[in-house]
């Protein structure tokens, strides 16, 4: 009973906010004929042409591809990760119309909620782009480099409007909690979503589904984190294009520097399609 009222409050909340900004969204984009700079990374469907399937079988050894059916999971695992990875979805999507305020809020209350979620823990359930990239990356001096805090401000976000702690998987206890001075670095955050539990994927066999948090090539420090947002990878959201972007139309140059996609996570239960 009292998560239910739990999850009645988050929905009020939602509720109650969108309702002031009804007609506020993030228009979908209108899928793009591929370029040449993106067919030198990337076959017209998608499936990337270069691979890093070697360095991430030596960080995650058999659990890399680890395809655990969803019949396999307990009912109440199975209720929570098709409800988190649900809420990631709805949030990432861009082949529909999504409320905005999911990711854009006031600078003044990003910086106030972010400093929340740091002295009481409380996370919010919309202004997940603002709470990140305008508050808590400016607040500790990585507003250059924010998309690690975006990503995990999105998966925490995700979790309190599925009706979750998202502490039950990203917990001091673990030494895995999921906050910037933890997993403000790709390299961090892959290794929290590791331990935390999901699953990762080599992109070169598997299409990343809209939701997956993404990652660009190895991994590695500087790195660059990413979420599917349509057209099996080729729509992308992150923290310099949260309305969207359509790697089709992305030059050589950033697609290298960013998007060449090395590894994408899903939670247990939710399996990929093969190319």
């Amino acid at each position: 009973m009292r998560e239910e009222l739990k999850k009645c409050v988050y929905f009020l909340a939602i509720l109650f906010y969108t309702s002031v900004f009804a007609n506020d969204y993030i228009n979908p984009l209108i899928p793009s004929l591929p370029q040449a700079d993106y067919l030198l990374n990337f076959t017209e469907e998608g499936k990337p042409k270069r691979t890093f399937t070697e360095s991430f079988i030596k960080r995650f050894g058999e659990k890399l591809n680890y395809a655990i059916p969803m019949e396999g999971l307990e009912p109440e695992e199975q209720k929570k990760w098709l409800l988190v990875f649900d809420e990631l979805k709805h949030v990432a999507d861009r082949t529909v119309s999504v409320l905005s305020e999911l990711l854009f809020i006031p600078q003044e209350k990003a910086l106030n909620y972010s400093e929340l979620f740091e002295s009481t823990g409380e996370v919010q359930v919309f202004g997940a782009w603002s709470i990140a990239v305008r508050g808590t990356a400016v607040r500790h001096g990585f507003a250059h480099v924010p998309c690690a805090e975006f990503m995990s401000e999105m998966i925490r976000q995700a979790y309190k409007r599925a009706g979750y702690d998202f502490r039950m998987d990203f917990n001091s206890a673990q030494d895995n909690e999921l906050i910037w001075h933890k997993t403000a670095a790709v390299v961090n955050l892959t290794t929290a979503l590791f331990k935390g539990g999901w699953i990762p994927w080599d992109p070169s066999q598997y299409k990343p589904p809209t939701g997956a948090p993404m990652m660009h090539a190895r991994a590695a420090y500087p790195g660059h984190t990413y979420i599917a947002a349509g057209e099996d990878g080729r729509f992308i959201v992150d923290n310099g294009a949260p309305r969207g972007r359509d790697l089709r139309v992305t030059s050589n140059k950033i697609i290298k520097m960013q998007y060449l996609t090395g590894v994408f996570f899903l939670p247990p239960g939710i399996l990929p399609e093969t190319w």
